[in-house]
């Protein structure tokens, strides 16, 4: 048998380890290093983003009218319209791991992989639209609240069938005239073109600076409201279904909730892991509400006073 040259034996060696390394990290759910090299594991400390016992940093939004969506249709499937919407509370910080893992802890629920990015103060992510609908029944039912979502059984079997109900108290996901609200700072608003600035890297986590990886919730500046990650980190599920022009959101429209019948969720803000453009407040994109991404999260919001 002939011997490896003295030059490729180094490569073979090179390569054999990394495979190895590769089959070995993907079985064990920590990530790709050499994929996303060197991800820094800064964690926010826990009550940064929450109470003790994890009960999310809520911020009060005071109602209005503003101009939803953009001007040129850029970015956005449907011409701008005034909305109104009513006085919410919406979470301070995209909902982190530390916050979700104590829902999974106490229903006896698989831990969503974090990728081996880490864990604690970076947004969760790996979450369905329909794990959400769950983590928002339980914290409704942990502070006394009636569960804003009805979750049944489909009769005809695969997904459940989960409706929401407006008129309850406790957290849900915001509608999406809710979130592009508050992400455009409500009645502060300075009508910016990212949620808190005009320069994207002051604001958001997005491809070009965060190296393909979440980062810790509240690294970068707030908006005018004083929420933060509004724009990239991880895309947001809301309660709203996508359609291609948003016809059924008439001009003047008082909190709409969008079509109920069936479709994808929208999710909105940009993540680490798309362009700039993605963190536009007036950008939407869909996404079927079972997946599960790494890059999509959520945040919350209740009409009542936390």
């Amino acid at each position: 048998m002939k011997k490896l040259p003295a030059v490729i034996l180094p490569a073979f060696v090179f390569t054999l380890v990394t495979l190895l390394s590769f089959f070995s990290l993907s079985a064990s759910g920590k990530g790709f290093p050499f994929l996303n090299p060197g991800p820094r594991q800064l964690l926010v400390s826990d009550d940064q983003t929450s109470s003790p016992d994890g009960i999310p940093d809520m911020i009060y939004v005071a109602g209005g009218s503003f101009p939803m969506g953009s001007p040129d249709g850029k970015f956005s499937s449907f011409p701008v319209r005034a909305v109104t919407v009513s006085d919410f509370f919406i979470s301070r910080y995209e909902i982190t791991f530390f916050q979700y893992d104590n829902y999974c802890r106490s229903e006896g629920l698989p831990f969503p992989p974090d990728g081996g990015y880490g864990r604690e103060g970076r947004p969760v992510g790996n979450v369905s639209w329909y794990d959400v609908a769950g983590y928002c029944n339980w914290l409704s039912r942990l502070e006394d609240l009636e569960p804003c979502y009805r979750i049944t059984e489909n009769p005809e079997g695969g997904l459940p069938v989960v409706t929401c109900d407006y008129s309850r108290k406790g957290y849900r996901l915001p509608t999406e005239a809710e979130w592009e609200y508050a992400a455009s700072g409500g009645r502060k608003s300075r009508s910016y073109s990212y949620a808190g600035s005009n320069d994207v890297d002051e604001v958001a986590w997005y491809f070009d600076n965060a190296q393909r990886y979440p980062n810790p919730v509240g690294e970068k500046k707030p908006n005018e409201l004083g929420l933060f990650d509004m724009s990239g980190n991880a895309y947001e599920w809301t309660n709203n279904r996508l359609t291609e022009d948003y016809s059924d959101l008439p001009d003047g429209a008082v909190d709409p909730t969008g079509p109920q019948e069936e479709g994808a969720r929208t999710v909105r803000g940009g993540s680490c892991f798309f362009d700039s453009w993605g963190c536009l407040v007036c950008y939407r994109k869909g996404l079927r509400q079972e997946c599960r991404l790494p890059y999509v999260g959520f945040r919350i919001v209740r009409r009542e006073v936390p």
